[in-house]
């Protein structure tokens, strides 16, 4: 039996779902790859990409046109600590003319900075038919990520490039994530990890 409390609860939760915009399953790396020259060139030789894996705290970023901003953990739940609102004002450079974009990065609390690595909505739409070259791409020539706090990663495809990534004494990066740039990316497979 549907109690009053019960479809008072229910309205208020597509109340929610209708001013926040759905958050997109990431795909998260199950293989590990070794920090050394030989497996890097390998994944390299094969047509992966890398990218830094920046330590800090996985940020799904939707961005409505009307402005409004929400911020997703890895889970799929709206991040507890508050993005500051200097990463807030960067990212009113990137609200859409319509519907939403839709943003995966790292933030990384301590440098007050988030680090953006790949797009999967723009303007509205779904970004799935596109691999991640060509969003890559599209994040590269659409969005100029400028200033102390937003940045663009870059991707690496040379092994001197990679191992520099690796071998640099950085606390605010890991390693390195390799990305298959002719897959989708939404597959769990289409990600590898490369901890220093």
């Amino acid at each position: 039996m549907l109690t009053v409390e019960f479809l008072k609860e229910i309205r208020k939760l597509n109340r929610f779902k209708q001013r926040h915009p759905v958050f997109i399953r990431l795909q998260h790396p199950n293989e590990n790859v070794p920090p050394d020259k030989e497996s890097v060139a390998e994944l390299l030789r094969m047509g992966w990409w890398g990218q830094k894996k920046i330590n800090g705290f996985r940020c799904q970023t939707h961005i409505t046109a009307k402005g409004e901003m929400t911020f997703y953990t890895r889970q799929g739940r709206i991040h507890t600590r508050q993005v500051t609102d200097e990463i807030k004002e960067a990212l009113e450079e990137l609200i859409p003319e319509s519907g939403i974009n839709v943003f995966d990065a790292e933030w990384q609390i301590q440098l007050n900075k988030l680090f953006v690595f790949d797009i999967y909505r723009q303007e509205g739409q779904l970004l799935r038919r596109l691999n991640f070259a060509e969003r890559h791409n599209l994040l590269r020539e659409n969005y100029a990520f400028l200033g102390p706090h937003i940045e663009f990663l870059p991707v690496y495809k040379s092994v001197r490039d990679c191992m520099r990534v690796l071998n640099k004494d950085d606390e605010k990066v890991e390693g390195l994530v390799f990305k298959y740039p002719s897959d989708s990316g939404w597959k769990d497979s289409s990600i590898m990890r490369c901890l220093r």
